[in-house]
């Protein structure tokens, strides 16, 4: 039990770490039409999965399951969009679907890449706190702030400043004791020039 604990809460940590990709409503006010953000690849934005390395079969599978993932996801918004849900219902919905995910992604591993993971999600969960922590002082100083912008950016830019470094030193870890990400990291239009 204990070790199914470990997996969810490790699988878990990694949809935090993934990036968010933008589905729709580019241009328009927040306030005339709310967006559904999905989640973008754990292949690629997740700490552990982009390290352990799968197979091309294991690969489409969990590209299948996360298309599949996001379908449901975007019917869940859709649904609380016209039925006058609750936000906090949609996240529920939002949350059980990508745990169902990560519980599937994480059965097709073999024994070796599931202690590779199991591994990878004791570094992730330790270093997490760390930056949990920062991310808490960061959001309770940005609600103090209100509206005042320059001091929110000042904020945004500590914030940045601190947690740069912790996840560093994560990367770090999982980079010697489970290996480098597979998955190239894509480069900014700027650092490309």
């Amino acid at each position: 039990m204990k070790k199914y604990l470990v997996m969810v809460a490790a699988l878990a940590l990694c949809c935090t770490a993934m990036a968010q990709e933008d589905n729709g409503a580019k241009g328009k006010s927040r306030a005339n039409k709310q967006r559904c953000r999905l989640p973008g690849s754990m292949l690629f934005y997740c700490p552990i999965m982009s390290r352990i390395k799968l197979t091309e079969e294991q690969t489409a599978k969990v590209k299948a399951l996360e298309k599949a993932s996001n379908k449901k996801i975007l019917a869940a918004f859709k649904e609380s969009q016209s039925g006058g849900e609750k936000r906090s219902d949609y996240y529920q919905k939002r949350g059980e679907i990508l745990e169902a995910l990560k519980k599937k992604a994480f059965a097709l591993l073999d024994d070796e890449q599931q202690k590779k993971h199991q591994t990878a999600q004791a570094i992730v969960e330790r270093h997490s706190k760390g930056i949990d922590k920062v991310r808490a002082e960061h959001y309770k100083a940005l609600r103090a702030a209100g509206k005042d912008k320059k001091k929110a950016a000042g904020l945004r830019k500590e914030y940045k400043q601190k947690v740069t470094p912790l996840r560093a030193e994560m990367y770090k870890e999982l980079d010697s004791k489970i290996g480098k990400r597979s998955v190239p990291v894509k480069k900014s239009k700027a650092a490309s020039k």
